[in-house]
Formats: C-alpha cells, sequence, structure tokens
C-alpha cells in the first residue's frame, strides 16, 4: 500500500484509514485464498508495520527517493515472507516417512 501511495506523505490522521485498507485488502487475499491464515490480519499486526516504516522514514519523507525506498521496502518484505514460507514448507514436510516431532522433541532444519 505505500508503493501505491507512489511519493505522497502519509500523514498522522491518515494512518487508521491506511490499517482498515490493508485489513479490507487481506480479507479479499483470504477469500482468493492468497494468504492461508487469517492470523495475518490484525490491527496491531499493521500498525507495527507502519511504526517499522516510520522508523524507515517511509511515510512523511520529503525525499526525492521515497518512491523507490517504499518499494525496496516492500522487496524486502516479499523476501522476509519467502523465507518463512519456504521454512514452514520445510516443516510441513514428512521427514522419510518419520512421524512428525511431537510437542516433546524438536528438529532442526538447519
Amino acid at each position: 500500500m505505500l508503493v501505491k501511495r507512489g511519493w505522497r506523505p502519509i500523514t498522522a490522521d491518515e494512518e487508521a484509514p491506511l490499517i482498515d485498507g490493508a485489513l479490507a485488502l487481506g480479507r479479499e487475499m483470504l477469500l482468493r485464498r492468497e494468504i492461508s491464515t487469517e492470523a495475518a490480519l490484525s490491527r496491531p499486526l499493521f500498525a507495527s508495520a507502519l511504526r517499522l516504516a516510520r522508523h524507515r522514514r517511509l511515510l512523511d519523507s520529503g525525499d526525492s527517493d521515497i518512491r523507490q525506498r517504499r518499494e525496496a521496502f516492500a522487496a524486502d518484505v516479499q523476501r522476509a515472507l519467502a523465507a518463512i514460507n519456504r521454512l514452514q514448507d520445510v516443516y510441513d514436510r514428512p521427514l522419510n516417512g518419520l512421524s512428525p516431532p511431537d510437542d516433546r522433541e524438536t528438529l532442526s532444519i538447519a
């Protein structure tokens, strides 16, 4: 959503509507099965993401390169999500016919 804003700043009054928009978009993505869990759709999660974006000066910065920095941030998030998904896939895969671990044992995927 930051990338869609292009170079335009996001003021403090626009943060709540931005979170509402992200939640609505997330619900659509959940219905289309583009995301797999409703746990990914929470106001606190999106508020944390906005705090991170603010820390990186991606909300109200007047820098001329803000659009490119927003795109780089989106790419960073996509890479992190892809890594998490790969780890989940490895965890979900059976280990050569062995049963999945119970709560008492821990397996390393490293």
